[in-house]
């Protein structure tokens, strides 16, 4: 899935000097397993790929040596290892923290997008209009407009985008989003309508969507 989607919305200047600091805190005292996990959350929820991907993924390690049963950094080291393209190994993963962590949403937003990426589309939907519907959660949310547009349910992903922007109206991602899906629709005038409104109140990150913000 496209990492820009797959990333939580924030001041990313603000986010990289987070990273560089609890770097700095972990290079200074190996032994502080807290700063461990911050630095992996960050890592992995703020336009992640691979590289950064696996350096969350040794300090989860390191984390999890302490706190073996954290949920959410388990679930963390299973989104790291599909955003390394370790698809199998994170599907085992996911599915037996399931069993054992029931009633997470993160794990089956993962499961979804694992599906997604293995591009068993049918699966991906089914576990991801499920857990929408059940959790309520953004990022499922979120993943599941990428799935309904890969299975061409266009209206229905427009609706999902217009839930989450009824909930979170400045997510500029889910913007961005709903403006491809107008395009795509053949309804040029309300994409440009809500592409003039993106670009006059969020210039910058109108900006680094187009220019590298995919990476």
């Amino acid at each position: 899935m496209d990492s820009f989607f797959d990333s939580n919305v924030s001041d990313s200047s603000s986010v990289e000097e987070k990273i560089r600091k609890l770097t700095e805190k972990i290079i200074k005292n190996p032994e502080d397993y807290i700063s461990y996990k911050e630095q992996a959350r960050l890592l992995l929820n703020n336009n992640p790929n691979e590289g950064r991907a696996k350096i969350a993924l040794g300090s989860l390690e390191k984390f999890l040596e302490k706190e073996p049963e954290d949920i959410e950094s388990n679930c963390l080291v299973v989104r790291a290892l599909r955003l390394q393209g370790n698809l199998d190994e994170a599907l085992s993963r996911a599915e037996r923290l399931k069993s054992k962590f029931q009633n997470t949403a993160t794990i089956y937003e993962e499961l979804g997008r694992i599906q997604y990426e293995k591009e068993n589309y049918d699966s991906a939907l089914e576990i991801l209009s499920t857990s929408y519907t059940k959790y309520n959660d953004e990022r499922i949310g979120r993943a599941l407009v990428l799935t309904l547009l890969k299975v061409k349910k266009i209206d229905q992903a427009l609706s999902i985008c217009n839930q989450l922007l009824d909930k979170k109206p400045n997510d500029v991602r889910t913007i961005f989003e709903k403006i491809k899906i107008l395009a795509f629709t053949n309804k040029p005038k309300e994409a440009l309508d809500v592409g003039s409104i993106f670009l006059d109140e969020f210039p910058d990150e109108s900006n680094e969507i187009m220019y590298g913000g995919n990476d």
